[in-house]
């Protein structure tokens, strides 16, 4: 039991050394220290901008796209949108990943650079895919919701104006 125990140890050291090489090009002094950043405790958001990424809408609002656009405002500044990965397998990605959304952001300062790093970047590429993708989300069902609200008013008010009137 111990050998084998030593033995998956010693396949865990070696891919997070594999993958630390496969994407050390994209850890500049400037990426890892915005990426160490993440974990800070932001006093206006009373969170790290870890936590801060990973949180969701709770209803889709004008307010609430507003807030993921800000976080996809945030996400192209770190460049989020343009990360490589592709060195790395899918299922690394996807593995390294979830990693990060399940360690606090304490958890994650703790480990070293070499083992953090790889989780955040692949946690910030991940974050720039589903930021947009609830942008859109959030966007579609604000509109479908004022339109839906627009008819029944018009319906209610049996109103003919301009604004209650059907163009194209």
């Amino acid at each position: 039991m111990v050998t084998l125990l030593e033995k998956v140890g010693t396949a865990r050291q070696a891919a997070e050394r594999e993958t630390h090489a496969r994407v050390a090009h994209l850890l500049t002094g400037e990426r890892a220290r915005s990426l160490d950043n993440l974990l800070v405790v932001d006093p206006a958001l009373r969170a790290s901008r870890l936590h801060w990424l990973g949180t969701g809408p709770v209803q889709a609002s004008p307010n609430s796209v507003g807030g993921e656009v800000e976080k996809l405002l945030f996400l192209h500044g770190l460049d989020a949108h343009a990360l490589d990965l592709s060195a790395l397998p899918a299922e690394r990605r996807r593995h390294l990943a979830q990693i990060g959304r399940r360690l606090t952001a304490h958890a994650l300062e703790l480990r070293e650079a070499n083992r953090r790093h790889p989780i955040l970047l692949t946690l910030l590429a991940q974050s720039a895919v589903d930021v947009l993708d609830s942008v859109v989300q959030l966007f579609n069902q604000t509109l479908s919701g004022s339109e839906s609200r627009a008819r029944i008013s018009c319906a209610t008010n049996s109103l003919s104006g301009p604004s209650c009137r059907r163009t194209g």
